[in-house]
């Protein structure tokens, strides 16, 4: 006889395999941050997304902060004003303009939420980046006279 519960539930480890693959090959940017600012993890598309060949590439830069692809030092200042003053859970979404490795400027969807502890404190930051370069580009309509 067949453990039907066995079948349904993928143990603890294929779990951590899957959200691993998951987060790997995810067509928009994950990343995680502490409140300082500093990278803790991100996956390949966040990597490609600034301008990196590979995440081992981004992984070796030694000043690894969101603070420096912002193109205003400001916004995430203002973000964590924001954030601090909303519901934990909440998602926070909003648009910034980030610099790629080559200085070059670029629009940006972010959906970023804190992770707080049992105290209530903000740990560090979890969200999802996309690059909206080609939705920001202005459409041209034509008219056949």
């Amino acid at each position: 006889m067949t453990n039907l519960s066995a079948v349904n539930h993928p143990s603890e480890a294929e779990d951590l395999l899957q959200y691993r693959d998951l987060f790997r090959q995810a067509p928009i940017g994950i990343l995680r941050t502490a409140i300082d600012g500093r990278i803790l993890i991100a996956n390949q598309a966040f990597a490609e997304m600034l301008g990196y060949n590979s995440l081992e590439e981004f992984a070796t830069l030694t000043d690894r902060k969101v603070t420096n692809l912002y193109e205003d030092p400001l916004s995430r200042k203002r973000l964590l004003e924001n954030m601090t003053a909303q519901e934990p859970d909440d998602p926070m979404h909003f648009e910034s303009r980030w610099r790629r490795k080559d200085d070059t400027v670029f629009p940006c969807r972010f959906h970023v939420r804190p992770f707080v502890d049992y105290s209530g404190d903000i740990q560090y930051f979890e969200g999802f980046a996309e690059d909206i370069s080609e939705q920001k580009l202005p459409v041209y309509v034509t008219h056949s006279m």
